[in-house]
């Protein structure tokens, strides 16, 4: 079996959770498959005869996307898409924030995608809620044989903003996985380099208003007693800044820049709940990395998130609008106490379990 893996060209460059998704699979798939040859294309002039099927990766890179899809078609290989998608709308809370617009409601967010859904009409200020992108993706699920999304979420949700039924297409969830180990190791050190305390709510990710660190802080605003640390390197000043005011009146909030990812695994151990109270994740793989750890852990519900494909069974449910939602969450989780990790449930979202998926969906099309 030969396939080409189709990403954009530049891949090495500029890197993303398409890549990390596309290298993995990779490798895990020729270790555990090694009749299957995996070539990584990123000109679709490369295409050929000789493979057996076109693996593309990523709809939002939709120029390059069209590309290898219309090679392929004309090579009449057999197509596998992985969308790497979800609904971009809620990024209109990112804008208002550049106006110092920071509160973040059920009912500002309605008003901020009403306004940014008007404007798409006369101006296309993000192309990844516009017309044209929802065209590309539709005739991307047309043009594929079997469509492989992250999670049956992911896929409702491209359906839902193309038109299109479930029972169109010929489709698989393949997991986006992570390497998850239990690191034993002791916290006390890395707890004394960035002079926090323990048992702390952890948020690991970037700074920036996507992540919707600002209402985590406001949802424990009463309850100072509980330490509150974010690590992630700070992508947007501004909502910075305004993070901090809080924190800096709240207390007992921290911040880490950048650390090495054994140094994040070693901060989750310290932890008692990490909190991901995102507007947009697929899935949030460091809910995934602190629960390997002994974590608790916290994450938004669907739209947010695909919580029943990778959550359901091992998180607390909030909704990120919700102040009392996400505190009401958080001090459950405190006086539940910390749970045990299954490991037995985790092994779903290895990479080894990925190439699984990815092989018997190869498999399905060329037996078709």
């Amino acid at each position: 079996m030969r396939v080409a893996y189709c990403i954009r060209k530049d891949y090495k460059s500029r890197g993303g959770g398409d890549v990390i998704q596309m290298l993995m699979t990779k490798e895990h798939i020729e270790l555990s498959f090694p009749f299957a040859k995996i070539e990584i294309v990123t000109d679709p002039e490369l295409l050929n005869e000789s493979f057996d099927i076109c693996h593309i990766f990523n709809y939002s890179t939709a120029i390059e996307t069209l590309s290898f899809f219309k090679k392929a078609k004309e090579l009449k290989l057999k197509i596998a898409s992985s969308t790497i998608y979800w609904d971009y709308s809620a990024t209109a809370y990112q804008y208002f924030c550049k106006l110092g617009l920071f509160n973040l409601n059920r009912m500002t967010l309605g008003a901020q995608i009403f306004l940014l859904k008007a404007l798409q009409l006369f101006y296309p200020i993000f192309f990844l809620t516009s017309k044209k992108f929802k065209n590309y993706c539709a005739l991307f699920l047309k043009s594929s044989d079997i469509i492989l999304p992250n999670s049956i979420e992911e896929f409702k949700l491209l359906l839902s903003f193309t038109g299109f039924s479930e029972q169109d297409f010929l489709s698989k969830v393949v997991h986006n996985s992570t390497l998850l180990r239990y690191i034993d190791c002791n916290s006390d050190k890395i707890l004394e380099k960035y002079n926090i305390p323990c048992n702390y709510v952890l948020q690991v990710g970037r700074i920036e208003p996507i992540k919707n660190q600002l209402n985590l802080v406001k949802a424990l605003c009463s309850d100072n007693h509980i330490p509150i640390v974010f690590v992630g390197k700070i992508f947007d000043d501004k909502y910075f800044r305004e993070l901090k005011r809080y924190g800096d009146k709240r207390g007992n909030v921290y911040f880490i820049e950048e650390v090495s990812h054994e140094e994040v695994f070693e901060i989750y151990r310290g932890a008692h709940t990490h909190v991901l109270p995102s507007l947009r994740e697929s899935p949030g793989l460091v809910s995934l990395e602190a629960y390997s750890q002994g974590c608790n852990i916290v994450c938004s519900q669907f739209p947010y998130s695909p919580f029943d494909t990778y959550f359901r069974d091992i998180a607390y449910s909030i909704d990120p609008l919700s102040l009392s939602s996400i505190r009401d969450a958080v001090i459950q989780s405190y006086k539940d106490g910390k749970h045990k990790t299954d490991f037995e449930l985790l092994e779903n979202f290895s990479w080894n379990y990925t190439a699984k998926q990815t092989m018997e969906a190869y498999e399905s099309i060329l037996n078709n």
